[in-house]
């Protein structure tokens, strides 16, 4: 198990950090490179600090072909010095290029707003956006979460909505709402992740600690009589269930939830598993644990993906034959679950063992996956990927090497996502003109 910091049962590593100074530099298009396999790589935006830095997170995309992402860094307030309790911005394509904006930036602990959010956004078919912070909420300053200097608060479920029913795309202004506050060690607490949002409008997500065991729990949000009601519909950390979920949750069409864990389990490198619905209740089962042969790799943090077929596809941090991480599936026909290596990730930092994939793959028509590693590569700072999927197997191409003499950025803990163009885009927590990050573009030739 990794060192932990005992006052919060916390991985010192998943912190939110905050050792950058930001800097007031603007710039909407930065540099344009080429890239590995022909690709051209561009740097769309560079945060700074004011308006956004930091982005532990990736992008996601609503049906316009908008964009919208969190930033742990946002402003200078009381509330949060130096670096700010972080933000909410959009990315809309204009012509040729994309204009940013802030979309909000949250209060901190002393309003009971969130504080430093470090999942994805969840889009609603209405445009509504969904998240989670790290910190903030009501009581922040009293029980499990206070006393820890500025980062106080357990973390909160929030909603962001525009102001006006006619602009919900538009240049207007956006009014956020907190649905729930954690605030109770033994329900959760610290979200990391995105939330899921079913069709009856409904939320499900993990907190990475908390709950009867101390390792995290998997909750439900839903509506009741015009309030939000929170359920902990399992406890993470019972008979070797693993613990510590850093990702999210996927669900299938029968409505049954899966997830990993980032730790733990009977092999010690996490657990996949499957919460099926049991009457009015959930089935908790372990489909299974990484780490029982060695290639599987370790630590899944990413939100698994599934394809058309029900079959689950997710990464690890380490392990794997290069101590970079793998490229895993999980197979599934009926109650039976095959668990294979597509793919071992080169890694070329011995020093440093969670290289890999820090956020989810993404799935193309053809079934080829794509993701992000977060510090290997030609200069041992991210890299880019993709798995072409044929009929043997999968191949691995590098799509590009983040922290080169031409793009300056590093650290991509994001995701991928693709525009209508074939287009791929994300984000790096490290580098660019305010030092805090960027969003990436990059393009097929």
């Amino acid at each position: 198990m990794r060192n932990r910091d005992h006052s919060l049962g916390l991985s010192r590593k998943y912190a939110p950090a905050f050792c950058i100074t930001p800097t007031m530099v603007l710039t909407l298009v930065l540099a344009a490179a080429p890239a590995a396999g022909g690709q051209t790589f561009t740097v769309l935006h560079a945060f700074t600090g004011y308006e956004g830095g930091l982005p532990a997170s990736g992008l996601t995309g609503d049906q316009l072909g908008n964009m919208f992402g969190t930033a742990q860094l946002a402003g200078n307030t009381q509330a949060c010095p130096v670096d700010g309790c972080g933000a909410v911005y959009q990315l809309t394509r204009q012509g040729s290029s994309w204009k940013f904006k802030t979309l909000y930036r949250f209060a901190g602990p002393a309003t009971g707003d969130g504080a430093q959010p470090m999942g994805r956004l969840t889009v609603a078919p209405d445009g509504t956006l969904y998240g989670t912070t790290f910190y903030g909420g009501v009581n922040a300053y009293s029980g499990i979460c206070a006393n820890i200097g500025l980062r106080s608060g357990c973390g909160t479920i929030f909603r962001l909505q525009p102001t006006l029913e006619t602009c919900k795309h538009a240049d207007c202004e956006w009014n956020e709402e907190v649905l729930y506050t954690f605030k109770d060690l033994g329900t959760g607490i610290h979200p990391t992740s995105e939330v899921l949002l079913d069709s009856a409008g409904n939320l499900y997500g993990t907190t990475f600690i908390g709950g009867q065991f101390g390792y995290g729990v998997v909750y439900q949000l839903s509506q009741v009589d015009g309030s939000w009601a929170y359920n902990v519909i399992h406890d993470i950390g019972s008979n070797s269930e693993g613990g510590e979920p850093f990702g999210g949750l996927v669900m299938d069409s029968a409505g049954n939830l899966f997830g990993a864990t980032s730790i733990g389990g009977t092999g010690g490198g996490g657990v996949i598993f499957e919460l099926s619905r049991m009457g009015e209740g959930w089935n908790f089962q372990v489909l299974y644990n990484i780490g029982t042969n060695k290639s599987d790799g370790s630590g899944p943090y990413g939100t698994l993906i599934m394809d058309p077929s029900g079959n689950l596809f997710g990464s690890t941090v380490g392990g794997g034959a290069n101590d970079g991480g793998t490229v895993f599936e999980l197979a599934r026909s009926g109650d039976r679950s095959m668990y294979s290596v597509l793919a071992d990730l080169p890694h070329g930092a011995s020093y440093y063992h969670d290289a890999g994939p820090h956020d989810k793959l993404m799935m193309d028509a053809a079934g080829n996956l794509y993701g992000t590693t977060s510090q290997d590569g030609a200069h041992l700072q991210g890299s880019a990927f993709e798995l072409i999927k044929s009929p043997t197997g999968y191949t691995y191409t590098s799509l590009h090497d983040f922290g080169s003499e031409y793009d300056r950025i590093f650290y991509p803990w994001s995701n991928l996502v693709f525009d209508s163009q074939g287009k791929l885009y994300g984000t790096a927590q490290g580098g660019g003109s305010g030092n805090v990050g960027a969003v990436f573009e990059i393009s097929p030739q």
